[in-house]
């Protein structure tokens, strides 16, 4: 590896890292080997791939098996340990799985966040704050709930918010700001991180907001969303609130397919396409009916209707 090439990853390093863990749905990890994990919605699994993976690649590594009591699972995330946490989507009987930092294979959760008093349904989108809360978004049951750093079994939520939620999908922390979408309201809405009422909602005509699923934050505070129901990234300005127009991949050439998981890393933007089973990947200049720089598909990558995705 070139000088120019280790000064460019640390650089990266550091900006991720003064932006919070979350904030773009990639962490730094403590070498310079960074993966794109992806939860595999139809193969019940989370696939792991290189960030320079592309064509019909196959996954790096996996989490998958009997043991892993992974079904119907929509995102994941981590928490500055390296502990990964994988929600399931199913209304009404939903979970939230914990494995250690570096599992792999058929790996048995260390913690499972389940079970009536937990009020999760339909979770979607998750994320930790600073002091390791755990925050998920339930679509089915139009809430985000919280819960205690290191929750596990029937654990009650510490909190939740619920005020205009109708379907809340994407969830991303970032310092001291959440940002959450609500794919029934087409909007955004922005919190700070402890508070229940949003300080911030984008929504409108001009946004192009259309059952928005994952939403990333950069460092510079610009928002990425995976607009599912227009085949869409859209990309609004930091400080965006009200009816903003944003800038949008749209088009035939894009490759999107009902885009469901984003996540931004190293210039670049990463989307799942849950209806043609593929990861696509755009500079993060890119506008229009813009061509990916990359895509991942094929049989060897196992995708099947992929949803979350975060780079740790």
């Amino acid at each position: 590896m070139t000088l120019l090439k280790q000064a460019s990853l640390l650089a990266v390093a550091l900006v991720l890292a003064s932006a919070g863990c979350s904030s773009t749905n990639a962490i730094p990890h403590s070498n310079t080997t960074t993966h794109l994990y992806v939860g595999n919605s139809g193969a019940s699994t989370v696939a792991v791939f290189s960030t320079s993976a592309t064509g019909n690649a196959a996954p790096a590594s996996s989490i998958a098996g009997g043991n892993t009591g992974l079904a119907d699972i929509h995102n994941v995330t981590f928490d500055s340990s390296g502990k990964m946490y994988v929600t399931n989507d199913d209304c009404g009987s939903s979970f939230v799985k914990v494995y250690a930092a570096g599992a792999t294979g058929n790996a048995t959760p260390v913690a499972t966040i389940s079970g009536g008093g937990t009020s999760l349904d339909g979770a979607t989108g998750i994320a930790l704050d600073s002091s390791g809360k755990i925050y998920v978004a339930n679509e089915c049951g139009s809430t985000i709930t919280v819960y205690a750093a290191g929750a596990t079994g029937n654990a009650t939520p510490v909190s939740t918010i619920s005020s205009g939620l109708s379907c809340p999908h994407g969830l991303v922390i970032s310092g001291s700001t959440m940002y959450a979408t609500d794919e029934c309201n087409n909007a955004i809405y922005i919190y700070a991180v402890g508070n229940s009422s949003p300080t911030t909602t984008i929504t409108g005509g001009n946004t192009d907001l259309d059952n928005p699923h994952s939403i990333a934050v950069d460092a510079s505070g610009k928002m990425y969303v995976a607009s599912a129901g227009n085949n869409a990234v859209l990309i609004f300005a930091s400080g965006a609130t009200g009816n903003a127009t944003p800038t949008e991949i749209v088009g035939g050439n894009t490759g999107l397919g009902h885009p469901n998981g984003i996540a931004v890393y190293n210039n670049e933007i990463y989307v799942s396409n849950n209806n043609s089973s593929s990861i696509t990947v755009y500079n993060t200049t890119a506008s229009g009916n813009a061509s990916p720089l990359t895509t991942i598909s094929g049989g060897t990558t196992t995708l099947q209707s992929p949803k979350g995705l975060f780079i740790h």
